[in-house]
């Protein structure tokens, strides 16, 4: 595909992220049939091309010392960058010399940042690691992930990065962002497992096990996630489930966190593609704690209008008006299994829904409004989870 020498050209870092999206989306939209990973190979393509535009080399030529653009070797000139680093005056043989260093420095980092995307990409293809970093609505929070997989960021840097990356109305909304994102990594991570490591880590963790406890009708409906090992009931990716003890439960042993445990651990070889999913677990209990530590201010007492009308299903007023807003946006469609099954589990996940609230409530819940399920939908199977947490972030 021919380059557009005459497109909009990013010159620092910041202007390019803030800007990817818009940009993906418009090559998406002008080539239906391609995909992410060709939009970042065209970009890095281009950003090659303007490095080369701004690398002035110097030679020695009749006395004196003479600059060409790349050394000669630059096949395409960009007019934009030609025309803002000639000066047609005497010094430095007509070039702005401090300008190219400054282009040549950004153009670096944004090459350096897509390389990255193209790498994480890559893996993405062959791991279906594609529908989890798109899962990251914005791209702050994609770079973030970036870094936090391949860099191993350290938690001060990542609250720095947040700090920097936010304000105070847009903070909560890139923590739930990352929240998301966290808890759909860690269910896509489950589906790499295999039986014969979930044997060993029983054994080698048998002392610090997690369990749920689960009543009849709650087993029914996480039964496809059930594995027996060594006679024991395992279950990964659910939610909605007690990790207290009842009357009348089954104790089954919860698969995700010991894993993790277990891929990161001394004498086993993690999941490729997952290199560091135990460093973002600690990122994600660090930023969570901490966020909760800073909004332990009295809240102000609710009016009679702001009484919660489903303190069973809502854990307070607040996460009611959420499925509200959420209930008009989705509104009674043939979308309903997929739109109420995300609900479920992404309020279910952010702590507004009872953890543990039985499907066949939720179901009776949502009659109410002549919305009929019947099941919840695997959060994995789902689809368009970009879209749904778009309109998600929209109600808060």
């Amino acid at each position: 595909m021919a380059i557009d020498i005459n497109r909009e050209i990013a010159f620092t870092l910041k202007e390019y992220t803030h800007t990817y999206n818009t940009l993906l989306k418009q090559y998406l939209m002008n080539h239906e049939d391609f995909d992410e990973k060709q939009f970042v190979e065209i970009e890095i393509d281009f950003y090659n091309l303007c490095y080369d535009n701004s690398n002035l080399t110097k030679s020695h030529y009749e006395d004196r010392y003479v600059y060409s653009i790349n050394g000669g070797n630059c096949e395409i000139l960009i007019p934009k960058i030609y025309d803002s680093l000639i000066t047609f005056k005497e010094q430095d043989d007509g070039w702005d010399l401090e300008l190219a260093l400054k282009y040549k420095a950004t153009f670096t980092k944004i090459l350096k940042f897509l390389k990255d995307n193209k790498k994480l990409l890559s893996n993405i293809n062959t791991k279906r690691y594609n529908t989890l970093l798109n899962s990251a609505e914005t791209s702050e929070v994609k770079e973030l992930l970036i870094q936090i997989f391949y860099k191993k960021m350290s938690i001060f840097n990542v609250i720095n990065y947040i700090n920097e990356k936010t304000t105070n109305e847009t903070h909560d909304i890139f923590i739930n962002e990352f929240n998301f994102c966290y808890g759909f990594i860690s269910c896509e991570f489950m589906f790499h497992v295999n039986e014969d490591d979930i044997k060993e880590a029983i054994e080698k963790f048998e002392n610090s096990l997690e369990f749920i406890y689960v009543d009849e009708e709650e087993l029914s409906r996480i039964n496809s996630f059930i594995r027996v090992i060594n006679n024991q009931k395992t279950v990964f990716n659910v939610t909605g489930l007690s990790s207290e003890k009842k009357e009348n439960s089954e104790k089954i042993i919860y698969l995700n966190n010991l894993m993790i445990d277990y891929q990161n651990g001394f004498f086993a070889n993690e999941i490729e593609g997952f290199e560091n999913i135990s460093h973002l677990r600690s990122v994600y209990n660090y930023i969570n704690k901490k966020n909760n530590l800073s909004n332990t201010i009295e809240k102000p007492k609710l009016s009679l209008e702001e009484i919660n009308p489903y303190p069973k299903i809502f854990k307070n007023y607040t996460a009611y008006t959420i499925f509200k807003k959420l209930q008009e946006e989705f509104g009674n469609t043939n979308e309903n299994l997929s739109n109420y099954s995300f609900v479920f589990h992404k309020m279910t996940y952010e702590d507004l829904i009872h953890f543990d609230l039985k499907q066949q409530s939720y179901f009776s819940f949502l009659d109410d409004f002549d919305i009929s399920l019947s099941r919840i939908k695997p959060l994995a199977n789902i689809g368009k989870i970009a879209f749904r947490e778009s309109i998600y972030f929209k109600t808060k």
